[in-house]
């Protein structure tokens, strides 16, 4: 223990320095892109257009959601903005909980649904969770800023920067019996909260123009951490399920730039494509294996690529986008206009296999300003920020 906090110190040390003598180690996202073999192709190259029939996006719900969660092709649980808990069925919605909460400010699943914790309250924001089966709700304690839930079962990290033990700490719901454990000490300004693999919480700021954000990588397992990125003004990140993949946000004049890195924050890619990461989303899809086979002048991420011998669909990681059709990333002050709701826009679907390298557009028949995209089976669920209303498309 003694060790973990002395390494700590020296991580927090090095970061403080860092951002307010105002230099700092080489930042990975500066420079050339990639600097390794197999670089997507930019857009353009190996690109390829799909335009959709009429209606193929399928709104999911009638009512409004700031969460969800799909159980199965027919059934989704959604968090309401008025707090309400619900079952979205094709021909009814069912209420699994109606407790009125005023000024939610978001909500997060769990791994298999059976459990949602919801952020509420201003200006002090309150944090529970519903069990989805018992219908019960869970107070948690005071103060805490940001959670995230495990990917493989029923523990949460939450953060708490105020009281006697500031840091990162776990708590196992799957038992009453159990008791939230101090897992890191620290005190971390504005913290977010992800958990992409099952030993590796990531510790990030929340994203604005107006400060340098900072990453943080903490193990579980070996009780360490360590500086992914720092001193990154607007700062945003989303990672893959084992966090060897990010798709990291970083404001400059001109609006932004969109970059792949790995799990260290190393450069993968710089996007052409301009969009945030609350717009993205990784997922795995099933393919055949001649859809899967690049042709011969395409590179992928991993380097040359190869075929399989038999039939067998694979299943390949896509990163899938929002992409607004316009300019309006390009004139707004983001991330800030985006997520102060000062800005919305109308997307495209962009679809990037990680195997092939082939980025696919696929164009959408309505006006969507897409949110949260994940996939569930063989579809693609979003959040429509103008109407606040679940839609899937499906995967071909």
């Amino acid at each position: 223990m003694i060790a973990v906090l002395i390494f700590v110190g020296l991580v927090l040390g090095a970061g403080y320095y860092f951002r307010y003598q105002g230099t700092g180690p080489e930042e990975p996202l500066d420079g050339e892109d990639g600097g390794i073999g197999g670089i997507l192709p930019p857009i353009g190259e190996n690109l390829t257009t799909s335009t959709p029939a009429a209606a193929v996006e399928e709104k999911k719900s009638s009512d409004e959601a700031v969460a969800f969660y799909v159980l199965d092709s027919r059934t989704q649980l959604l968090v309401a903005p008025d707090g309400r808990i619900l079952r979205n069925l094709p021909a009814k919605t069912e209420t699994l909980s109606s407790a009125p909460i005023s000024d939610v400010g978001g909500a997060a699943f769990s791994y298999n649904g059976s459990r949602v914790v919801v952020w509420f309250g201003s200006p002090v924001v309150q944090y529970a969770v519903f069990d989805t089966a018992t219908k019960i709700w869970q107070s948690l304690p005071a103060n805490i800023e940001a959670v995230a839930w495990s990917p493989s079962d029923l523990r949460l990290a939450y953060f708490v920067n105020q009281g006697d033990a500031p840091g990162l700490s776990i708590w196992d719901l799957s038992s009453s019996k159990n008791l939230p454990r101090l897992a890191l000490r620290l005190r971390f300004e504005s913290p977010v909260l992800a958990w992409p693999a099952g030993n590796k919480i990531m510790i990030g700021e929340l994203p604005s123009l107006e400060q340098p954000g900072s990453l943080l990588s903490y193990d579980l397992k070996a009780g360490s951490l360590s500086v992914v990125m720092q001193d990154q003004p607007g700062l945003w990140g989303i990672w893959n399920k084992d966090a060897t993949r990010g798709v990291v946000w970083q404001s400059d004049r001109r609006g932004g730039r969109l970059s792949l890195v790995d799990g260290a924050g190393n450069l993968l890619r710089r996007f052409s494509l301009l969009t945030l990461p609350s717009k993205c989303g990784f997922g795995e899809v099933a393919v055949s294996p001649s859809s899967s086979t690049p042709s011969a002048s395409t590179s992928t991420l991993a380097g040359t690529a190869t075929s399989t011998a038999s039939g067998v669909p694979q299943k390949n990681e896509f990163l899938f986008c929002g992409v607004p059709r316009g300019q309006e990333l390009v004139r707004a002050l983001l991330p800030d206009d985006y997520l102060k709701r000062a800005l919305y826009t109308s997307d495209d679907i962009f679809r990037i296999d990680f195997r092939t390298g082939e980025i696919r557009s696929i164009s959408l028949s309505q006006k969507f300003d897409v949110e949260n995209p994940r996939v569930f089976g063989d579809r693609l669920y979003f959040i429509n920020r103008l109407d606040r209303k679940v839609y899937s498309l499906p995967l071909d």
